[in-house]
């Protein structure tokens, strides 16, 4: 759960140290900038995203990446399931009427990135723990901050936010292979810790 919530709240806090800062440089004593304006709980009814995230994670996690891996390999078969993963979303994200053709290749191009970075820990996550309890957790949490968007918005802020799931996603497979004994479920994860 820390994943899903440190990467906003860091964003949040960068937010806010930024502004904080402009205020000090230029002097402005009668303007006051409010820490609610940056932090805050969520509407509760968002953690009922809970139960369309745990369906899609025993779809995706539970079953797919498992079948991708043992086929694939451990890297390419994460990345597969991101992209599948990107795909299920597709008839979402291009359902709007407003969307031209270049605001829908963008769309597409940001739910890939999105959908393969945050695969990598997801997956990890699956891959650590032997359950998708874990990500399903993760992935709430993460629709439930994406949704009720700590702090003001500003140009980059979604791309900032994936790039972060994405580093953490290499820091992750990079520094904390998968645990040994889940390669008896994978059996292709002990060959990728190895060559790794």
């Amino acid at each position: 759960m820390s994943f899903a919530i440190w990467i906003p709240v860091l964003i949040s806090a960068g937010e806010y140290l930024c502004e904080r800062a402009q205020l000090m440089r230029h002097d402005v004593g009668t303007l006051t900038w409010e820490p609610g304006m940056y932090f805050y709980f969520p509407d509760t009814w968002l953690f009922f995203l809970f139960f369309p995230a745990l369906v899609e994670e025993i779809i995706f996690r539970g079953w797919l990446q498992s079948q991708f891996v043992r086929r694939y390999g451990l890297y390419r078969g994460i990345f597969l399931v991101g992209i599948t993963w990107a795909a299920f979303h597709f008839p979402s994200d291009l359902s709007f009427s407003h969307f031209g053709s270049w605001a829908a290749i963008q769309s597409v191009c940001f739910r890939l990135f999105m959908c393969i970075s945050l695969s990598f820990v997801l997956g990890w996550l699956t891959l650590e723990t032997g359950s998708v309890l874990a990500a399903a957790l993760a992935h709430t949490l993460y629709n439930v901050l994406v949704y009720s968007d700590l702090g003001p918005w500003f140009y980059g802020k979604d791309m900032l936010r994936v790039a972060l799931w994405a580093v953490l996603g290499w820091i992750l497979f990079r520094y904390w292979p998968a645990a040994p004994e889940l390669t008896e479920t994978y059996p292709v994860v002990a060959e990728a810790v190895d060559q790794a």
